[in-house]
């Protein structure tokens, strides 16, 4: 009971929150009402009156509701002047009168009062009341002189015992008013220190920032981790804490938190970076439902793993138990307005709780400590992006440089060919010669392909046609092709199909007839003399569709895409295609990159070889668009074989072309005797090639320049031509405008009049915009005699 007595006391003369007037005022309510009990106890020893006990009862009284309402309402001046006038200047003056008048200790309680007013008020307030209280005194003491009788008097003996009563009286007033500011002074001296400790430690703290700033802003990519720990160790030995921990936030496309990955933990041991998933930690950190909201709206939370605030769930803290953490403060780290992740110091020791202004450079730190993550994993971005590009410019380089040697080899075999057929006697010689030019035209005329297809599927304009077409007859076609290359090399071809498996199809037989004409010639040019090739077409099983499911799944992780080309609601049938043969075979390193564009096995590989390397690149978008996946399996120096599937639809016999065959040769030409055909085409030589190719047919050919003397030359003729075949790209007027301004005509066989397309322009875009234009047919460049011939025989001989 004392001590709580006690507290109570102490907390009323010495709590911060109540102001130093409110503090003085309460102790001089104490020492009131400890100088109104002395007095009651002595006085009813020396003089049990009625009035004396009266009086000083109720001073105690007025004393201790001052006391209260003062502490209750916070306004101690008003209950200094209460005091004031309802005790020192009404009761006294009574008591002076009932005590003993001059022979009392009256004197004393006079005294203390003006210490009193000097210590409670200030300024006129002090002047006057001081005035006041002197001007009472002056007046009980006058009274006592002039009228003696108005004053009990005490005995001599009593007055003694009141004299050491007023000693006891003041030794207390000043041993209270003397401890009361020794420890209001101590207390300020400790507020200083502590005030000085923390502009200190706030400093220091400022200092660790800067140093931290400078480490991570000096840091580059290859000790930029080693930078971290330097930075993480200083933060962490400055505020004291044993685990720093910087998490990501992963969130799903509903904004839901998935898991919070490890970037980095700091702790007293060193730095430890992880990207390995933690199930058990990722499981607790999701079931943080109650901090989430409280992460996003910036606030940083504390977690103490002796007691469940109600935001962790139990699972987590017992997380925290079983890793020795006592406490943990999380702060949540934005980066655009979004939740990046979070920053965690953990104690281990014992519980550690940090003050508002730490937490304040503790969140600049750990701001900053993130964008240093953030920036280093930007310049590596940028540095991969850069030796990526780097590395396609040297590809594209070496690329270029052996596409030029590509391209001059046959170049020069057609011009060299050319000055020796020139001035050769000989016609056999000149025979072979040109059979050698025509040897190098087709193989400049593949390479030209092969470009043009590059350059389709960069653009994404590349597409694929779908027409019937018999899978043994295309394979009978290439091997009849193939063999030829496969004898000059004394290699075996052999070719096996599933018996049981389907033969007629829909697709685009010319693009899988590339692919596989490029997987027999790489096979035969890798392949050593003496060496075998072997092509397998099969149903696709379960380990074939397993196998290409695994490979196109690393395929979108590695390049981001595929060339898909969605299919149509319609049964298709997977066949699955090798080439195997018994040649260099690939390294391990090199088979992730055949497939991709300006890349060959090896940076000699075309000097030794020869080609371009496009081969693989347009057979891998050929496949995929087909709904298929090709790969490699090879050992270097054991051979290699490439698989494929593809999912084309099974086709009826019904579907199939006419057999009959509609190409014919120069051996036999056709007659067109009576036949007037215009021709537009602004390139002299070509004009010379179709005269001497169309000379024994008895046409009669007129040629215009341009698309603008074409038009002028049908309408001098009134139209009366059989066919015209039309170039594309020429000046003044192209072919396109050519033929709308003709089809526009009143003549009467302007709008029936087969018009040809004759260009380089052969994607499958420029037919169609030809077929639009009012074009009947179309005939590509290099010029197909045979197709040609056919082609005239079908619009001139019905």
């Amino acid at each position: 009971m004392i001590e709580r007595l006690k507290n109570i006391i102490l907390s009323y003369l010495y709590d911060e929150a109540i102001p130093m007037q409110g503090r003085l005022f309460n102790v001089m309510i104490l020492i009131g009402l400890v100088a109104t009990g002395m007095a009651l106890a002595s006085h009813s020893v020396i003089s049990p009156r009625l009035s004396v006990f009266v009086v000083m009862m109720l001073s105690a009284v007025v004393l201790v509701v001052s006391f209260a309402l003062a502490n209750h309402f916070r306004r101690y001046t008003f209950a200094v002047y209460v005091s004031i006038i309802l005790v020192f200047d009404i009761a006294y003056p009574i008591n002076f009168f009932f005590w003993g008048g001059l022979h009392s200790s009256m004197i004393t309680f006079f005294a203390l009062t003006i210490v009193f007013i000097f210590l409670l008020l200030s300024g006129w307030r002090l002047f006057w009341m001081a005035l006041l209280h002197i001007a009472i005194i002056a007046s009980c003491y006058f009274l006592e002189f002039r009228f003696p009788a108005l004053v009990t008097q005490l005995p001599l003996s009593y007055q003694f015992i009141d004299a050491v009563y007023s000693l006891i009286l003041c030794a207390v007033f000043i041993g209270l008013v003397l401890q009361f500011m020794i420890s209001t002074y101590t207390a300020a001296q400790t507020r200083a220190l502590s005030f000085a400790e923390n502009i200190e430690h706030k400093n220091a703290l400022l200092e660790v920032g800067d140093h931290m700033s400078s480490i991570l802003l000096t840091s580059d990519i290859d000790d930029f981790e080693q930078g971290l720990k330097m930075a993480l160790a200083t933060l962490g030995s400055a505020i004291k804490v044993d685990q720093i921990t910087i998490h990501k936030a992963l969130f799903d496309e509903d904004d839901q938190l998935l898991a919070m990955d490890n970037e980095f933990i700091w702790t007293r041991s060193g730095i430890v970076q992880t990207r390995t998933d933690d199930t058990s930690e990722q499981a607790a950190i999701q079931s943080l439902s109650g901090l989430m909201p409280r992460w996003l709206a910036g606030e940083i939370t504390f977690c103490s793993a002796g007691e469940n605030t109600g935001d962790y769930d139990d699972h987590f803290l017992a997380l925290l138990r079983t890793r020795g953490i006592k406490s943990q403060t999380t702060i949540p780290i934005f980066v655009d307005k979004a939740l990046w992740g979070t920053v965690a110091f953990d104690n281990f020791t014992s519980e550690n709780s940090f003050t508002d202004e730490e937490l304040h450079i503790l969140r600049s730190s750990s701001q900053m400590i993130v964008n240093s993550i953030i920036r280093i994993a930007m310049i590596k971005d940028f540095r991969d992006a850069k030796d990526a590009a780097l590395a396609g410019t040297r590809a594209k380089g070496d690329f270029l440089s052996n596409m030029s040697h590509e391209i001059r080899t046959p170049l020069n075999a057609i011009i060299s060919m050319t000055k020796l057929a020139r001035f050769e006697q000989d016609t056999e010689k000149v025979s072979g010669y040109v059979d050698r030019m025509e040897q190098a035209s087709n193989h400049l005329l593949g390479l030209i392909n092969d470009i043009l297809d590059v350059s389709k599927i960069e653009a994404g304009a590349f597409e694929l046609a779908e027409v019937p077409f018999s899978l043994r007859e295309m394979v009978s076609h290439i091997l009849s092709i193939m063999s030829f290359r496969a004898k000059d090399h004394a290699q075996t071809l052999e070719s096996i199909i599933e018996e049981d498996l389907p033969d007629l199809y829909l697709g685009d037989d010319q693009r899988l007839f590339q692919v596989l004409v490029n997987l027999l010639g790489n096979a035969v040019k890798f392949t050593p003399e003496g060496g075998a090739i072997r092509l397998a077409i099969r149903r696709a099983g379960t380990d074939d569709l397993a196998k290409a499911a695994d490979i196109r799944e690393q395929r979108q992780t590695e390049d981001g895409q595929l060339h898909d080309r969605p299919h149509e609601a319609q049964a298709r049938i997977t066949l699955c295609c090798s080439v195997r043969d018994t040649g260099v075979g690939l390294s391990e390193d090199t088979k992730g990159h055949i497939f991709e564009v300006f890349h060959q096995a090896e940076s000699t590989t075309s000097r030794k070889y020869g080609g371009t390397g496009l081969g693989l690149p347009i057979s891998r978008t050929i496949v995929e668009m087909m709904g298929g996946t090709i790969w490699v399996e090879s050992t270097l120096g054991k051979g290699a074989e490439f698989f494929f599937t593809v999912a084309l639809p099974e086709a009826r016999p019904e579907d199939m072309p006419s057999q009959q065959d509609s190409r014919t040769t120069l051996i036999d030409p056709i007659d067109l005797k009576g036949k007037r055909l215009l021709v537009a085409e602004d390139f002299e030589v070509n004009q010379e090639i179709l005269a001497a190719v169309l000379e024994g047919t008895g046409v009669d050919i007129v040629f215009a320049d341009n698309g603008q003397l074409a038009l002028d030359a049908f309408e001098a003729a009134n139209g009366n031509f059989d066919m015209i075949l039309m170039d594309i790209q020429m000046p003044i007027m192209d072919g396109y405008e050519a033929t709308r301004a003709i089809r526009s005509l009143w003549y009467d066989n302007a709008q029936t009049i087969p018009i040809i397309a004759q260009t380089a322009n052969v994607f499958r875009d420029d037919i169609e915009k030809a077929l639009e234009a009012g074009m009947n047919g179309h005939l590509g460049k290099p010029i197909d005699f045979d197709e040609l011939i056919a082609t005239l025989r079908r619009f001139l001989s019905e």
